[in-house]
């Protein structure tokens, strides 16, 4: 199995909406998340993620098929001297 961490791509919505269309996906997230999915909700998420420079919310790919996403974590250690 291939993995791969990536920005969101226009091209990810079916995908997006394929995997997030799905109860038990729903049930497990935020109030907001919607359920059903829709294409709309899906647009509508890729234009957030992909609002800021560089993004913060990337694309998980496997199998060189986008299935979920994640919060860009970084860790920023301050040097005293």
């Amino acid at each position: 199995m291939e993995f791969s961490l990536r920005p969101w791509v226009s091209d990810d919505v079916e995908s997006l909406v394929k995997y997030s269309n799905n109860y038990n996906v729903a049930k497990n997230m935020s109030d907001v998340f919607p359920y059903p999915y829709s294409l709309e909700d899906g647009k509508s998420f890729i234009a957030f993620a992909t609002k800021d420079s560089p993004p913060n919310i990337m694309a998980i790919e496997i199998n060189g098929e986008e299935s979920a996403f994640t919060r860009k974590v970084t860790y920023t250690e301050k040097m005293r001297s």
